[in-house]
């Protein structure tokens, strides 16, 4: 209550600000001992580049790799402090800390576009990255009740502005009447979104909540169920990365688009198994729900995906990127 009502309105740059100057602290303290390669700092929160940033000040030499998930400025639909007090100084923060860093990595184009569209200097410094995916190693022994059912399953959270659940509520109340199915619920539920589950009450009967689980028992579940349902983001720059366990599930997915730049459709463009509907044109929902009960819902190859989203790939992909850089600024 007291953050909500006191600390959430003064705050800058975000809820990690008590964390920056121990974190700094104990970063300096490991860093003037022995070698260091380079210095990778990760959002969200934010807090974690602004530490980097001071960090960068006092070893100036030590080569900086900003990953960033989400942005920090950017995000007018949902920010992360008082913008009414911030937003101004949100944006120099953020220009400062892509400024200071050596490179900067994205989830997707999508993102690199929207900071180049801010700030076109930054052109060779930003990387595109893909999300990582979760190990896949499913609990045993986990079996799925009503079995006779078709299952549909939601991975994940909901967030104010960026994705509520109410978009993925109107569409299954549309199929509430078409088939004997239910639809399973694996993330935290913010209780503020309680009223929006609450306006549907035809959909009580079909859904499960099951709250956050263990990776090894969503994987399992993951494995189980029929089909993968999946809301996209409303900005065109942030890519939900359950994006990277949906696709190497090789399951059926549903996927809404709440946007039509959505930064998830060049990456399965073309696929069978994905099957994207532009939920956000309302006129033509009941036409969207006629190409829903067409598709025959085929599974896919997650075994491709790897190459792309395993920790395996995406540790190598950081490798390279910072290997190659130390190569250029050793040759220059």
């Amino acid at each position: 209550m007291l953050n909500d009502w006191l600390f959430k309105s003064w705050y800058w740059p975000d809820d990690a600000w008590l964390w920056i100057g121990p974190a700094r602290r104990k970063a300096a303290r490991l860093l003037e001992k022995g070698q260091w390669d380079a210095l990778i700092s990760v959002s969200l929160p934010f807090s974690a580049h602004w530490a980097a940033k001071k960090l960068k000040k006092q070893f100036p030499q030590l080569p900086w790799l900003a990953d960033i998930g989400d942005p920090f400025a950017l995000q007018s639909e949902h920010p992360l402090n008082n913008a009414l007090f911030y937003r101004k100084k949100n944006a120099r923060a953020e220009r400062s800390v892509l400024s200071f860093a050596d490179w900067m990595t994205v989830t997707n184009e999508g993102l690199r576009q929207a900071y180049l569209q801010t700030w076109p200097d930054l052109n060779t410094r930003i990387h595109v990255i893909g999300p990582l995916a979760s190990p896949q190693v499913a609990k045993t022994g986990f079996v799925l009740e009503e079995v006779q059912k078709f299952h549909i399953a939601y991975f994940g959270s909901f967030f104010k502005n960026i994705r509520e659940p109410e978009p993925l509520l109107e569409f299954f109340a549309m199929l509430s009447r078409k088939k004997d199915w239910v639809l399973h619920f694996y993330g935290d539920i913010f209780e503020n979104f309680y009223p929006i589950f609450e306006k549907y009450p035809s959909l009580k009967p079909y859904i499960r909540f099951h709250g956050l689980v263990s990776r090894e028992e969503a994987a399992a579940a993951m494995r189980q169920v029929n089909m993968l349902a999946l809301l996209g983001n409303t900005t065109g720059f942030q890519l939900p990365s359950k994006w990277a366990d949906y696709l190497m599930s090789g399951k059926p997915i549903l996927h809404l688009l709440q946007t039509p730049s959505d930064p998830a459709l060049p990456l399965v463009k073309g696929l069978n198994q994905v099957l994207s509907l532009p939920w956000h044109e309302s006129e033509k929902r009941e036409e969207y729900m006629a190409s829903f009960e067409r598709w025959e819902a085929p599974s896919g190859d997650g075994k491709p995906w790897e190459a792309r989203f395993s920790p395996a790939a995406i540790a190598a992909a950081y490798a390279d990127l910072l290997l190659s850089q130390k190569e250029q600024k050793v040759g220059a």
